[in-house]
Parts: C-alpha cells; sequence; structure tokens
C-alpha cells in the first residue's frame, strides 16, 4: 500500500514538473492516422538508485545557475545530480530525468547568447568579461596531430597545469595561411564556447595567443567524431558477427545530444550544422555536440553547398524553410536533429545519401521523407518524423522532444512483431538499408498528402 502511494506521488510530481516546461510555439505533437502517438506525461520515474549528492555549488558549475531568490530553497539541500546511467546496457531513463529536471529548472543559464564582435580587440575584451582562460603557450606540448584542413589543425597534446598536474587535451591551431577574417572566425568560435556550460556540449579550456597563431584549447574526445565512432561499431560487427553497438547505446546516445540541445537552445542559441560528423564523443560514451559553425572548415564538402550570400549550407540536413528562406531557429534545428537520430540507427549512414542535393530538396517538397533504417523501433522513427514536420511551428520543440524520449526503455525499444515480418531483416541494426523500406509505412506517408 505505501509503494502504490508513492508511486502515485512521484507520477503527480513529474506532472506538475513537465506541465511548467516552456516550449516555442507548437499547435500539436499528435499527427494524423498516428494511433500510436507519444504522450509527453507517460513517463514515470523509478527510484532513483544510488544517486551521487552534489551540493547547489556544483549543480551552478555544471548547468550556470545563479544566485537569485528562486533558487533560496535549493540552497539549504543537498540535490541529487546524476551522470548519464551506464550505456552499455539498456539502462532506465531516471538519470536523464535528473539533468534535464535540473536543466528545465533554472532555465538553461542566466541569459540568452550574445554574438561574439568582429574585432579582434573587441573579441579578446569578450573573452576576458566571460573569464576565458589565456593559457600561455608553455603549458602546452603537442603530441599528435589528429586532423587538418586548409584552415585549421586538430591535435592531442599536454596541458601541463602550474600547479603540477596534466591534463590531455585537444589543440586546436590556426593554419599560418588564414587570414585576418578567418583569424577572426576562430576567435568568435571560442567566444561561442566560452558561454556554454553543459555536460552535453564540447568545454572550452582556454586559447592561447601569440605573434605566430591563434590556439582554442578544449576537452580531448577520444571516441572521435559520432559519424565515425559508428561507422567504426559497424566494421566491428561485420567482422565479431555480433553487435557492438546495441539499441540502449544508441538510445542513450538521442538522449544525450538532445539533452545538450535542450541547453543551447535555451540560451536561444541555433546551431545550425547538427550532425553526426558534428558531435565528439568520450572514451566512455558520453555525447557533446561541438562545432558550433563560426569557423568551418570545410574537409567533407560534399556534404555541402555555398549559399547565395556565401554561407555553406549541408542541404540534406537543413530544414526546408532554411535552405529556401534563409530561415533559421530552433525549429530547423529540430528537423536537423532527425536527420542526425537517422544517422545513429543506420549507423552512420548519411541521409538522402544517394541523392543529389537538389534532387534532395525536391524529394522533401514532395512530403516523402527518409525511410526508417533496419532495427530502429517505432518510437525513434516516430519522433524523427515529428522533427520532419513540413511546418517548422508544429515540429516539437527539443524540450518536447526530451520528454518523449524519457519513456521506458522497454517501450522507446519495441519494434511490434508485425513490422519484423516485413523483411526476413528488418529488425536487424545496421543490415541494408532496403530491408527497412516497408517499416512503419503508415509514418512514411504522413506528410505526402500535405505536400
Amino acid at each position: 500500500m505505501v509503494l502504490v502511494c508513492c508511486c502515485g506521488f512521484l507520477m503527480i510530481l513529474v506532472y506538475k514538473r513537465c506541465s511548467k516546461i516552456k516550449s516555442h510555439e507548437i499547435a500539436t505533437l499528435e499527427m494524423r492516422n498516428l494511433d500510436r502517438s507519444s504522450s509527453a506525461y507517460d513517463y514515470q520515474p523509478n527510484q532513483l538508485q544510488n544517486p551521487t549528492l552534489h551540493s547547489y555549488t556544483t549543480m551552478e558549475s555544471q548547468f550556470g545557475l545563479r544566485n537569485s531568490g528562486r533558487y533560496e530553497s535549493l540552497k539549504k539541500v543537498e540535490q541529487p545530480y546524476l551522470q548519464p546511467p551506464s550505456i552499455g546496457t539498456v539502462s532506465s531513463p531516471q538519470g536523464y530525468y535528473a539533468m534535464y529536471e535540473t536543466l528545465t529548472n533554472n532555465e538553461g543559464g542566466d541569459e540568452s547568447y550574445w554574438a561574439p564582435a568582429n574585432v579582434e580587440q573587441e573579441l579578446y575584451n569578450q573573452l576576458e568579461r566571460i573569464k576565458v582562460k589565456r593559457i600561455p603557450s608553455v603549458e602546452i606540448k603537442v603530441l599528435e596531430l589528429l586532423g587538418s584542413g586548409y584552415f585549421a589543425t586538430v591535435n592531442r597534446a599536454m596541458w601541463l597545469k602550474p600547479n603540477g598536474g596534466e591534463e590531455e587535451v585537444a589543440v586546436k591551431i590556426l593554419s599560418e595561411k588564414a587570414d585576418n577574417e578567418e583569424k577572426i572566425k576562430f576567435l568568435q568560435e571560442a567566444a561561442l564556447m566560452g558561454q556554454f556550460k553543459h555536460t552535453n556540449v564540447l568545454t572550452l579550456h582556454g586559447v592561447i595567443s601569440t605573434d605566430a597563431n591563434v590556439m582554442i584549447v578544449t576537452e580531448l574526445m577520444k571516441g572521435g567524431d559520432l559519424h565515425h565512432w559508428l561507422l567504426k561499431r559497424k566494421v566491428e560487427e561485420e567482422i565479431a558477427q555480433e553487435p557492438t553497438a546495441t539499441p540502449g547505446i544508441l538510445l542513450n546516445f538521442c538522449r544525450q545530444i538532445c539533452l545538450g540541445m535542450c541547453y543551447l537552445s535555451s540560451r536561444n542559441f541555433v546551431h545550425r550544422d547538427l550532425a553526426a560528423r558534428n558531435i565528439l564523443v568520450t572514451h566512455d560514451n558520453i555525447c557533446k555536440v561541438s562545432d558550433f559553425g563560426m569557423s568551418r572548415d570545410l574537409d567533407e564538402e560534399e556534404d555541402y553547398y555555398l549559399a547565395g550570400e556565401g554561407l555553406p549550407i549541408p542541404v540534406k540536413w537543413t530544414a526546408p524553410e532554411a535552405i529556401k528562406q534563409r530561415k533559421y531557429s530552433s525549429a530547423s534545428d529540430v528537423w536537423s536533429y532527425g536527420c542526425l537520430m537517422y544517422e545513429i540507427w543506420s549507423l552512420g549512414h548519411k541521409p538522402f545519401a544517394a541523392l543529389k542535393n537538389s534532387e534532395t530538396l525536391k524529394t522533401i517538397t514532395t512530403g516523402k521523407r527518409l525511410e526508417p533504417p533496419p532495427g530502429c523501433p517505432r518510437s525513434m522513427y516516430e519522433i524523427m518524423i515529428k522533427c520532419w514536420h513540413p511546418e517548422s511551428k508544429k515540429r516539437p520543440a527539443f524540450n518536447d522532444v526530451m520528454l518523449l524520449l524519457l519513456k521506458d526503455d522497454s517501450t522507446l525499444l519495441l519494434i511490434p512483431d508485425e513490422d519484423r515480418l516485413t523483411h526476413s531483416e528488418a529488425g536487424q541494426l545496421g543490415a541494408p538499408l532496403e530491408a527497412g523500406d516497408k517499416l512503419y509505412t503508415d509514418l512514411q506517408s504522413m506528410y505526402i498528402d500535405d505536400a
């Protein structure tokens, strides 16, 4: 009897919390002909297991809370804060709920982000105002080249701290070939990164500026970018003949990236290039949003085309209103998030890979959407379809997507038996894409009549 009462109390608490969440204008999350729609309030948190207690001060440094009357009560008690739960197996979402509740309570920080300056000295003044560390070049020992482009190289390095400590870091070094305009963009990227502090957003440690060059020092992400991480897992599976990227891992990747985007959108920041290539992965499989578009070095030019004003657009990940009318918003980022989910569940396939950029836009305009990859659960494809609504105001906000992802894992990872029968490999992750062509056809045709 006591257990039932406790569960009921928790359900009421969660409902009240969720009902206060802000989101951008959205007509509805329900879609016609969708008889298994997802309710934002279906999630029932289980009892938190072994939470690590952190003080309000820890939450302040992690999520950017500021002292205000609104949080006086929080400062008086220890608050549960959980790192993302173990992602090697299918895990319950209560850890993500704790992180999401903290984020929505403090609304992602104390203010919207501000646009960096266009003048070098003013940029350095801004970096100083937001207390970005100026690291002496003698403290950085470059160890290994990780990648290079026309305007910059990325290196693994050791940060030799004044207190005697050491930390492996990534160092992005501006090329000597870069002109002053590229230098400005490079510093603008640092000015943006310095404003963001979240578990699922890449952390800036500091900048180095000498007469010879400029460097950005960030945390080292040993797992590399998510696109190559997924491709590597696919090769490993083919060799080992057993899955190395389980549905539980992929689901938690979706959750982590969405948490990062909830934070960025709460700061009114629009990413414009959300894709697997711009998500970095730690050695223990924590995803972090990176590459904020200010100094993009096009080492994968086939993914972009140059817009009329000379800005690169990743067409196959970009919402139609952003391509046609240059209307970028959090809603266009949500569209891109749906494409990123497709990359995750297809184990690294790029959206519309067989089509040219011009053909992709024509296809989307007809109402046709990407088919679900084989092994993709119905709930995951439902979210993708919602993200790809032709009308930007009818797409879910990142807050809404996060609530959908907080459902029970067993519900989110279900592939109905009747759908598995559509192809011998329909339920197998990493199978040829055509194995998923007949999956969830009711969802695939959702926008055909609306085109």
